[in-house]
């Protein structure tokens, strides 16, 4: 199962609207659902996706929560909550409890209150999505995966590397490097046609490979990862050139490429498979499973204390915790 682990759903003809994109924007300006994004991803055999905030108020995240209830596409979620307010801690144990809302996206001043808040995520297994793109927000960053090291941090859209075809910026390189040696840190291969120099953005593997390099020599197949950027990615290429990059430079690294966790929930157990996926929306348990009893049998399906999970790992113990607690308030 292949998942896109960075897309955006939105639609302005909500009663409300949409804050982004703007009407004067015709490419993005429409609306774009699950079967939007089918219709572009399934010809490359990706059936699912993480979607991640296309806007900042929390009738959005229910909205995007209520549609993924229905829709076994969207298998996470990363929101925008209200950080740097009285509201954030009462947004993550709202939002917290829903097995498909896996983070959120944001940064903040460590020494303002943002470390506190992200010690809070991190309590509750949820993930921290941002792109570090200058030097004050690198150095910040770093120093948040040295003093949380339960936390588990994305960086997305490669760390807005400047694609050239050539060598990359040896600051970049530098950073993830520095990045890729903390062992809670992933880094997402999205918007990676977006950062070409060249636009239209070339369908050459080649041209994106001292990039690639510089990141798979830092987080390796295990820790790097497949996402798109969808729609927003149409601005430079096609879904399938973006796609095919990263498929043909994953198969380069060894067959199906790098490691992902793949969950058999039928089986109970995890296997490793190929390298674009990452966990896929639980199933319902199958025949002869045994569903937790109570939290603390939800508590020992945990990974074990120091260990680092896919950042999309705990869906299906959040799926199981979420169900325990629906038998126990019915």
């Amino acid at each position: 199962m292949i998942i896109d682990t960075h897309t955006h759903f939105y639609d302005p003809s909500r009663p409300e609207g949409v804050p982004w994109p703007s009407p004067d924007e015709e490419l993005l300006y429409r609306t774009v659902l699950p079967e939007h994004f089918l219709a572009e991803a399934s010809p490359c055999g990706v059936t699912g996706t993480v979607v991640v905030e296309a806007a900042c108020t929390v009738e959005d995240i229910q909205w995007i929560l209520d549609m993924a209830d229905g829709d076994p596409v969207i298998v996470g979620y990363v929101g925008r909550l209200e950080s740097g307010t009285p509201r954030f801690a009462e947004q993550v144990e709202r939002f917290a409890v829903h097995p498909v809302f896996r983070g959120i996206r944001a940064w903040g001043d460590l020494d303002g209150g943002f470390l506190d808040e992200m010690k809070l995520l991190a309590e509750h297994n949820l993930v921290l999505d941002c792109v570090p793109a200058d030097d004050g927000a690198r150095a910040g960053f770093l120093r948040l995966a040295r003093e949380l090291p339960d936390l588990t941090l994305v960086i997305e859209h490669v760390a807005n590397a400047a694609v050239d075809g050539g060598p990359p910026d040896p600051e970049w390189t530098g950073f993830i490097e520095a990045a890729g040696a903390h062992a809670n840190v992933y880094m997402k291969v999205s918007a990676l046609t977006e950062n070409s120099a060249e636009q239209p953005a070339p369908g050459d593997v080649g041209y994106y490979r001292p990039a690639l390099d510089a990141m798979w020599n830092a987080f390796g197949g295990e820790r790097l990862f497949y996402g798109s950027n969808w729609p927003v990615c149409e601005r430079a290429a096609p879904y399938a050139t973006g796609f095919g990059i990263v498929r043909e430079y994953f198969d380069e690294k060894g067959g199906r490429g790098g490691r992902e966790v793949l969950l058999e929930e039928r089986q109970g157990r995890l296997r490793v498979a190929g390298p674009l996926s990452t966990t896929p929306r639980p199933r319902a348990p199958g025949p002869g499973s045994v569903p937790p009893s109570g939290p603390g049998e939800a508590a020992r399906a945990r990974p074990p204390a120091g260990s680092r999970p896919h950042p999309w790992l705990l869906l299906r113990e959040r799926r199981r915790f979420a169900d325990f607690r629906r038998r126990k308030e019915g």
